[in-house]
């Protein structure tokens, strides 16, 4: 019986974190292909 709220309360932090997850990502992303493209273009 404790199992039940127990995986309700991590369903809800794993959405949050999926969310913020997300977030985080898609900066890097954004970010990774720029200083990648950049990097490649103009050797340092």
């Amino acid at each position: 019986m404790t199992q039940i709220p127990q995986s309700t309360s991590t369903k809800g932090v794993e959405e949050k974190g999926t969310k913020l997850r997300t977030g985080v990502e898609r900066q890097h992303l954004q970010r990774v292909p720029l200083s990648f493209a950049g990097g490649v273009g103009r050797p340092r």
